[in-house]
C-alpha cells in the first residue's frame, strides 16, 4: 500500500504580505501555494501513487472565499485518477461550521472530506481511521477494521512529545506512547508545521508551505508512504520545490533609495549573509514601506517624521523590538552593513 501523506495547507488569498495579481485577482503567495499543491500531486501520478492522504487544515479559516475554495477545486479537478482523503483541522473549523462542509457541490468524485470521526474504506486491504480536529483520539481504535490488511490513522493532533513549533496551541493531547499503543500500522499527522518522525509508524508531515517569517527557513515536506504485507514499513520525506519566499513590498507610491529594485537584486545573494540577518532584513523591509506609506501610523508609534523612517532605522526598530539582548548589536552591526552593500550591488 502506497500514499502521499500532506497536511497544513493553510490556503487563503488574504496573506498580509505579497501583492495581487491584476490578472487573476490572487495573492501571489495563494498562487505559490496552488503551484506547490501541484507538484504534489503531480509527484503521485509520475510514481503510479494512487492515494493522498490530507490531516486537515486546507485552509486557514474556516469560511474561506469563493474564490479560494474554487481555486483549490480547480487544483483537483486536473488529478482525476487520485484518491484524496483529507479531514478538518482547527482552522478549518468553527463551532459545527467547517471549512468544506458543502464541498459537494463542486462534484468532486476524486475528493472525500471528513469532519466527523469515521472509517473510510480505502481498498479492500486498507482502512482509513478519521479523527478530525475536536475528536478524541482514544476513540480512534473502535474504528479499527479487523478484517483489513493495513488500518492506518488520519488525525490533526498536538502530539506530546513532538516539537512544538508555528501553531499557536497548547499541546495538550495524547502522548507519542499512547499513539503508539493504539496499534495502527502509520499515523498520518498534521498541525505541527515542522515535518517530524516521532516513532517509526507515526509522523508529522508538517506544511507545505512557509506560513510566516517564522518558517522562512524551515524545510518544507509531503511524505511518500509505502506499507508492506510482511510488516515492514517505508517513509520517504520529499521536499517540496524550492520558492524564492522573500517579502517584496509594492513601493509604487515612495522613492527612497529605490528599495524595491536594489532589494530584489539583493536577494540572490543567498551565499552571503546568514539566514537570521537574511529574515530579520525581510521584515525589516516589511517595517520601513508600511510605516512609510502610513505615515500617520509611522508618527504615532514611533515619534518620527516619516520623511526620516529611513530603511537603516526600520532595521533598527526591528532588532531593538525582536532580538535577543545578547545579539543585538552583534546582528544590528552585520544587517547595516548588509544593507549598505545591498544599496550599491548591481548584482541579480
Amino acid at each position: 500500500m502506497r500514499f502521499l501523506h500532506l497536511a497544513d495547507l493553510h490556503l487563503t488569498n488574504n496573506f498580509p504580505y505579497g501583492s495581487i495579481r491584476p490578472s487573476t485577482g490572487l495573492n501571489k503567495r495563494f498562487e505559490e501555494q496552488l503551484k506547490v499543491l501541484k507538484e504534489i500531486f503531480t509527484y503521485a501520478v509520475k510514481h503510479k501513487i494512487k492515494y493522498v492522504l490530507i490531516a486537515g487544515d486546507i485552509f486557514h479559516n474556516s469560511n474561506p472565499t469563493s474564490r479560494v475554495r474554487s481555486s483549490f477545486a480547480s487544483v483537483l479537478k486536473k488529478f482525476p485518477d487520485l484518491k484524496i482523503v483529507a479531514i478538518s483541522g482547527n482552522h478549518d473549523t468553527c463551532g459545527t461550521w467547517h471549512s468544506l462542509q458543502d464541498y459537494a457541490e463542486f462534484g468532486l468524485e476524486n475528493f472525500t472530506f471528513i469532519y466527523n470521526i469515521c472509517r473510510i474504506q480505502l481498498t479492500d486491504d486498507t482502512s482509513i481511521i478519521c479523527v478530525p480536529w475536536g475528536c478524541h483520539v482514544a476513540t480512534a481504535r473502535r474504528y479499527k477494521n479487523k478484517k483489513a490488511k493495513f488500518n492506518i490513522l488520519l488525525t490533526h493532533q498536538s502530539v506530546l512529545g513532538a516539537e512544538f513549533d508555528n501553531e499557536y496551541f497548547s499541546p495538550e493531547g495524547p502522548n507519542v506512547e499512547f499513539i503508539e499503543q493504539l496499534g495502527f500500522d502509520y499515523v498520518a499527522l498534521g498541525h505541527f508545521h515542522k515535518m517530524q518522525r516521532l516513532t517509526d509508524r507515526v509522523w508529522y508531515s508538517g506544511s507545505i508551505y512557509p506560513r510566516d517569517f517564522k518558517e522562512i527557513e524551515q524545510p518544507k515536506y509531503f511524505l511518500d508512504v509505502s506499507l508492506y504485507k510482511n510488516g515492514n514499513i517505508q517513509v520517504t520525506p520529499v521536499m517540496c520545490k524550492d520558492i524564492m519566499f522573500r517579502y517584496v513590498y509594492s513601493t509604487d507610491d515612495i522613492d527612497i533609495e529605490d528599495v524595491q529594485g536594489k532589494y530584489i537584486k539583493w536577494i540572490g545573494r543567498k551565499d552571503e549573509f546568514t539566514p537570521e540577518v537574511e529574515t530579520l532584513l525581510s521584515n525589516a523591509e516589511y517595517y520601513f514601506v508600511n510605516f512609510v506609506q502610513d505615515s500617520n501610523k509611522a508618527k504615532k508609534e514611533y515619534e518620527l517624521d516619516t520623511d526620516l523612517f529611513t530603511v537603516n532605522r526600520a532595521i533598527e526598530t526591528y532588532v531593538e523590538e525582536n532580538v535577543e539582548e545578547k545579539y543585538k548589536n552583534e546582528v544590528l552591526k552585520e544587517a547595516l552593513d548588509l544593507y549598505e552593500q545591498m544599496k550599491t550591488t548591481e548584482r541579480v
